[in-house]
């Protein structure tokens, strides 16, 4: 399989936000309810920063940077530093990598230098993410991008941040699916597994479809198939923007099973769908 194609497969998974959502609820439901809290106070920053970092959880980029734009706006006029403009600056710096848009690197060099200087070591692990995915997404520098990410789990570690952990391990998996090194399914079974143990319906997502992706470079292929099963039930439950990735997998995993017709089917599906989705995957 050509680098272009496995890009595609592998760029809309590794945002890394801090928002949590039970494994058993939809992330509508959870946007709705901070519409809600906006329609009352429109200037509620939480509100805005969760809202910003959901989109991101949905892949829906624009409206991502909708809502941080937003955040950083009012974050700014009030000076708040600490919260509204530094969360303000990973959401947006995440979208626009997510967007191929490079001014990405002056919204996470912002969003470094405060959580720094703050010392949150809860937002500098998703500035590391921010980071790992700007080196992968835009550069293709693996070697700096693990590094981020590495970086981004010790950050995780000093404050006892499982969730975005997992995230990391899930990015670092997808670095070693693009480089056709079937060693991260280590890394793909420890976060499908935290997936499992944090209740989190986007972690076990993440999990089970790097997993999928690693058995199909072992050609374990009927081990590949039920965890790309899974991570198609979540993504539907969940409505989750990228859909042709997922079927692109199946029908990668399809076609070297050695039934054709079905994987057309899903590359079809795939593609159809990925025409109705934002191009955010073509940095």
């Amino acid at each position: 399989m050509n680098l272009k194609l496995k890009y595609i497969l592998i760029i809309f998974l590794i945002i890394g936000i801090q928002v949590r959502i039970p494994a058993q609820e939809t992330i509508l439901p959870a946007i709705q309810q901070q519409e809600q809290i906006l329609k009352r106070n429109p200037e509620d920053m939480r509100a805005l920063k969760e809202l910003c970092f959901l989109y991101l959880h949905k892949a829906d980029y624009h409206k991502a940077v909708e809502y941080g734009e937003r955040l950083f706006k009012i974050g700014y006029e009030k000076q708040d530093y600490k919260f509204g403009v530094l969360y303000a600056h990973i959401g947006l710096g995440q979208a626009y990598i997510m967007l191929g848009d490079t001014t990405a690197i002056n919204h996470l060099g912002q969003a470094m230098l405060l959580a720094k200087s703050e010392k949150n070591d809860s937002a500098l692990c998703s500035v590391y993410n921010g980071m790992g995915l700007y080196a992968s997404n835009i550069h293709r520098d693996y070697y700096s991008a693990l590094h981020y990410f590495f970086e981004g789990i010790e950050a995780a570690h000093r404050c006892h941040y499982k969730e975005l952990e997992a995230i990391l391990l899930g990015n670092i998996s997808s670095v070693y699916f693009l480089k056709d090194d079937p060693a991260g399914l280590t890394y793909s079974l420890q976060i499908y597994e935290l997936g499992h143990q944090l209740n989190s319906a986007y972690l076990i997502f993440i999990g089970a479809l790097n997993a999928s992706y690693m058995y199909y470079l072992l050609h374990e292929y009927d081990k590949a198939l039920p965890y790309i099963q899974e991570a198609e039930f979540i993504m539907k439950q969940n409505e989750y923007y990228n859909q042709g990735n997922v079927y692109a997998i199946y029908g990668m995993i399809e076609f070297a099973k050695g039934n054709r017709e079905q994987a057309v089917e899903y590359y079809k599906k795939g593609l159809s769908l990925n025409e109705v989705t934002p191009k955010s995957w073509t940095s």
